[in-house]
């Protein structure tokens, strides 16, 4: 049977821009497939039919960060489209994304609370005597849930640099495999 699911599964953290993004591009808008009924300041968005299909492929219920535990569910990322698919020589042009070496929220202060609650010293990196979330080739910043292989990565998009303050962290307690790249708003 040919496979419903689309080639962008989630939009992180686009609670300001959903409404502009309904209106000029309704396709490709996020669909709120259910709350999480906790009070936050960031969010993921997917599509409800890869929702739909997670639990019926394997009971996950997307909606609930343990469904993205690889210790709990290890294929998590073959719900989603490969990362090789999203980094392969079809995605788009390196000149359609932000240098995550640009963004603020991934250096300084938001680094150094990385690295003191999570222990990650390979998820950071030291540049000219500041701390940084470590940028991969691509521009991409791996969770240790994946880093070792990048195929096993769920890749997550964002827009400017939004969410790298907090994302990581998220990645890292709920043992989930990201990988994240920022787009500028043109992209989308």
């Amino acid at each position: 049977a040919e496979s419903t699911m689309s080639a962008a599964h989630m939009a992180v953290d686009v609670w300001y821009a959903e409404d502009t993004l309904a209106k000029t591009n309704p396709p490709n808008a996020p669909q709120v497939v259910s709350r999480m009924d906790y009070r936050g300041a960031e969010g993921l968005f997917i599509k409800s039919a890869v929702a739909e299909e997670a639990w019926t492929r394997q009971s996950a219920l997307l909606l609930y960060y343990q469904s993205y535990n690889v210790e709990v569910f290890p294929d998590v990322s073959s719900l989603f489209t490969a990362f090789d698919v999203v980094n392969g020589t079809d995605a788009p042009a390196p000149q359609t994304w932000d240098s995550c070496s640009q963004f603020e929220s991934r250096r300084g202060e938001n680094a150094e609370a990385y690295l003191r609650h999570t222990g990650d010293a390979a998820g950071v990196e030291n540049i000219s005597g500041t701390l940084h979330l470590r940028c991969w080739p691509g521009d991409w910043w791996f969770s240790e849930w994946c880093r070792d292989d990048p195929s096993t990565c769920i890749p997550v998009a964002t827009q400017k640099g939004y969410f790298f303050n907090a994302i990581p962290q998220w990645a890292h307690f709920h043992k989930i495999p990201l990988a994240i790249r920022s787009y500028p708003v043109r992209a989308f």
